[in-house]
């Protein structure tokens, strides 16, 4: 079978498919990506075929932009940066799509891949990083605009995703049909209710303890595997001076805002936040410049650190809510500080404080004494190590196998039956 998968974003958005894709060629496939060329790198290091969607600078343009770390303005320029890209992961496909042989496999807002199913009939599966995409009457996700309660009607929830769709989202996807047009298709409206979905298949790339399925109310197709955790320099030693200092002291805390934070703020208090909790600090960002020019003795800067290697020796970890990066502290067992900046980040915060392993001081920002104050009631609480501990049991299972297995029982016939 010749996977394509087909993936956009920031790194979180790339890292899980690469942990499917290299175990789906493990098993006799062959895999190509179909992603930004900041990452090919990222896709040849894992043994995967690299095919370029675009060159560095639509990519660079994206996660730049003042709006995309804006939760109120983010959703629109990333609609239109969606629907751009769109046409190039359609040509992308088309390009290298055989008959009979292949299976494409894309992330929820790849919708070249989706589009291409139609246009084709071809297999296609989407896959979903984080439950927020995940629509719900009877429990929405934390939107990233604002705040859903709980206790919502089931009809009113029904109504405020309609209104949502027709006030803002369907507008901003408009281009979806025009080139929908161009190919012979009949328009659709409300993009984000179903649409987006392919009707064959979904991979929730997330375990059914993170997110409880509620069977009246999501798709039939979604099939759940648990986090397909994954680390760019897999087997690559840590740098030395990461090394040295994670050996000469207590275990600190790693601070981080994932592959796309911009944000001062968010790093002065965190590690502020720490330093008052009396710990020493890691601080992953690839922006060198939003830190002090001199750290203070007991905090240390790396550009790039693989997770699966530093956070089991971690203290705890302050974060913006990325699944990619809470799925690894999860996996190591500690407990985590998140404050969520856009995107799918509340609804990850909330579903983290639910299973009791992590504290939301705030949102965006959070003043050095709230974070140390979370810190410190974290760690010196005996439940939370006691949830951290049995969540990372939870955690360390064989997703990446049942994602493939998924795929290989249902994405087509080619492969047999289960």
């Amino acid at each position: 079978m010749r996977v394509l998968l087909v993936t956009v974003g920031t790194a979180g958005d790339i890292f899980p498919f690469l942990a499917v894709g290299r175990g789906l060629k493990d098993r006799g496939h062959r895999v190509a990506v179909i992603t930004h060329t900041a990452y090919g790198d990222w896709v040849l290091r894992a043994g995967l075929e690299f095919i370029d969607l675009d060159d560095a600078e639509p990519h660079r343009r994206m996660v730049e932009h003042p709006a995309f770390a804006s939760p109120i303005r983010s959703p629109v320029a990333t609609a239109g940066w969606v629907v751009d890209s769109m046409r190039r992961q359609y040509r992308k496909i088309e390009e290298n799509f055989v008959e009979g042989e292949t299976v494409l496999v894309s992330l929820v807002i790849a919708f070249g891949a989706r589009v291409f199913q139609e246009a084709r009939g071809a297999p296609h599966w989407s896959a979903l990083i984080s439950p927020m995409a995940l629509r719900s009457r009877l429990r929405p996700s934390k939107m990233p605009f604002g705040w859903w309660p709980e206790w919502t009607p089931g009809f009113v929830n029904r109504i405020i995703y309609r209104a949502i769709d027709a006030v803002g989202i369907d507008r901003a996807l408009g281009g979806i049909n025009t080139f929908r047009r161009e190919l012979g298709l009949r328009p659709v409206s409300r993009f984000l209710h179903e649409w987006w979905q392919s009707p064959s298949g979904i991979l929730g790339l997330f375990p059914h303890w993170f997110c409880e399925p509620i069977p009246s109310d999501w798709p039939s197709q979604l099939r759940m595997t648990g986090f397909p955790l994954y680390d760019a320099a897999e087997g690559v030693p840590l740098d030395p001076v990461i090394e040295q200092f994670l050996s000469e002291g207590a275990k600190p805390a790693v601070v981080t805002g994932g592959s796309w934070l911009r944000d001062r703020r968010f790093f002065e208090s965190a590690v502020a936040g720490c330093r008052r909790a009396g710990l020493r600090c890691i601080v992953q960002t690839p922006f060198r410049e939003l830190l002090p020019e001199r750290l203070p003795d007991n905090v240390v800067h790396i550009r790039y650190v693989p997770f699966g290697a530093i956070m089991p020796r971690a203290a705890a970890l302050v974060h913006h809510g990325g699944v990619g990066t809470l799925s690894q502290a999860l996996a190591a067992g500690i407990p985590q500080v998140v404050i969520p900046q856009n995107f799918d980040q509340r609804d990850n915060a909330a579903r983290l404080v639910r299973l009791g392993a992590a504290a939301w001081p705030a949102n965006g920002h959070a003043r050095p004494a709230v974070i140390a104050r979370s810190l410190i009631t974290l760690l010196e609480s005996p439940t939370t190590q006691a949830v951290c501990k049995a969540l990372a049991d939870h955690t360390r299972t064989d997703a990446v196998n049942a994602a493939c297995r998924t795929l290989e029982c249902h994405a087509t016939p080619m492969t047999g039956s289960c």
